[in-house]
């Protein structure tokens, strides 16, 4: 009759245990650094998450602010009007330099143009970043963008060629890449609604 062997069944002794208990060490190592890195991932993701509803909202302040909406108004009468501009130079003749003992009055058309060109460039970047939801800022902006984007076009070619120097304003050796994320933004928005139109 074959005897039970009752060495097998104690624990692990020399270097077969050392190398059994490595492993299961390693094991509960990896358990618990993938638990971490679920728990990080989540964290993060909520952390996002928070953080994109936060600027979120803060777009919406900003777009519907006094200022802004005064802004908006203006130029996108002046890109419904028969004397929009079409080209930097007749920005610069019509608009830019119509009042320029008023260049830093809050209230000349020029001024509302920058406020909104500063405005719709911050979102460009936030957008670019992914730090804001596309679908939520073309909902909110897109519109307004498009709409305005005829006046908008040459005052940013304006602002990129033309510079407020000593003897007025100057002609700039080269293009300055001044409110390029505006362009890029209405490119965007164009895409995102040509989707959306072909998804419903």
């Amino acid at each position: 009759m074959i005897g039970y062997n009752t060495d097998l069944a104690q624990a692990p002794t020399g270097l077969a245990g050392v190398y059994i208990f490595q492993t299961l060490a390693l094991f509960l190592t990896a358990g618990g650094l993938g638990l971490t890195a679920l728990k990080i991932r989540k964290d993060t993701k909520t952390a996002t998450a928070s953080r994109q509803a936060g600027l979120a909202w803060a777009m919406y302040l900003s777009y519907t602010d006094s200022q802004i909406r005064a802004a908006r108004g203006n130029v996108e009468g002046l890109a419904h009007s028969a004397q929009c501009p079409r080209l930097p130079a007749e920005y610069k003749q019509t608009v830019a330099d119509n009042a320029p003992w008023d260049h830093f009055n809050d209230d000349t058309l020029d001024m509302h143009m920058r406020r909104l060109l500063r405005f719709y460039n911050q979102i460009a970047v936030l957008l670019r970043q992914k730090l804001i939801d596309p679908d939520f800022v073309f909902g909110l902006i897109g519109a307004g963008l498009e709409t305005a984007w005829p006046a908008m076009k040459p005052a940013i070619q304006y602002y990129q060629r033309y510079y407020s120097g000593v003897s007025g304003t100057e002609l700039a050796a080269e293009p300055r890449p001044i409110y390029n994320e505006v362009a890029m933004l209405q490119t965007s928005y164009i895409e995102w609604k040509t989707h959306q139109e072909l998804t419903r």
